[in-house]
């Protein structure tokens, strides 16, 4: 460094403490923040296509650390589905801020007679220019799609992907 002239030792040497000091605050946890979904602070719903005239049956088990959602579909309906709601909070006009999230990670073990089947994950946002407190269609739903199999581990998705 003594063929360098003063002003670039001052940006080397501004770097290498600022690089030090951003892995020092990471490890540190200072860009950690997350938020965990169970039990003790959502809420679960199962929804099916019994509401349509389907015969599609679901059962819900909630345990301390997962949730079992089990779904028998009977082709009777139009759309045979069935889904798991998961309210964060008591009302959907004022939700969790995510702003400050990164990522959002699922660890869903999917079983099905069928091959390739996938799984449809949805946010939804309410903003009081377009959504109706008493209308939860009225929320913009944000979605992603994918195939999550069994025993894959968490898998994450950045929240600019819904």
């Amino acid at each position: 460094m003594t063929g360098l002239n003063k002003g670039l030792r001052f940006i080397v040497l501004f770097l290498v403490c600022f690089t030090i000091a951003t892995y020092g605050g990471f490890i540190l946890g200072g860009a950690k923040k997350e938020y965990i979904v169970a039990p003790t602070n959502s809420t679960y719903k199962i929804i099916d296509d019994s509401g349509q005239n389907g015969a599609s049956t679901t059962k819900l088990n909630i345990h301390k650390r997962n949730i079992l959602l089990e779904c028998n579909l009977v082709n009777k309906a139009k759309w045979p589905f069935c889904e798991i709601a998961i309210a964060l909070t008591d009302s959907i006009d004022n939700g969790i801020d995510l702003s400050s999230y990164h990522s959002v990670g699922l660890d869903i073990d999917y079983i099905s007679p069928f091959k390739g089947e996938r799984v449809r994950i949805y946010l939804r946002n309410f903003d009081p220019i377009y959504a109706n407190v008493n209308d939860s269609l009225s929320l913009k739903f944000n979605a992603i799609e994918y195939s999550p199999g069994t025993d894959q581990g968490l898998q994450i998705f950045p929240l600019r992907s819904f």
